[in-house]
């Protein structure tokens, strides 16, 4: 059976009816597909003398892993904060490592 022929449109403004029904369509999909849905907010932070200079968060759903924000104060850009961060974050869910074991699993994968 042939499915109907379709238009595509293009918004620059999304009608948040359309945004709804994607929305809706991919929910259904991903839950006719997948396990049961195991959404986790997840957040790394870098931390120095109680002052958050940078980190990332965002959440886990479906074993992936969605960054929402990801922000290093200049005094630590380039020196490879954000990718301890982001080691960090790719690591969870298995239980926490210092950071210098991050490092470690980065210069490996690196090589």
């Amino acid at each position: 059976m042939m499915a109907d022929p379709f238009e595509l449109l293009v918004e620059e403004e999304p009608d948040p009816e359309h945004v709804c029904q994607l929305v809706d369509g991919l929910v259904a999909y991903n839950r006719s597909r997948a396990e049961a849905p195991d959404r986790q907010p997840l957040g790394v932070f870098l931390r120095v003398r109680d002052q958050i200079l940078g980190g990332a968060n965002g959440y886990t759903h479906w074993r992936w892993l969605y960054v929402s924000h990801l922000w290093i104060d200049g005094t630590h850009r380039r020196q490879g904060a954000g990718r301890q961060v982001m080691a960090m974050m790719d690591l969870w869910p298995v239980p926490p490592v210092p950071v210098r074991a991050a490092a470690r699993y980065l210069s490996r994968r690196e090589r």
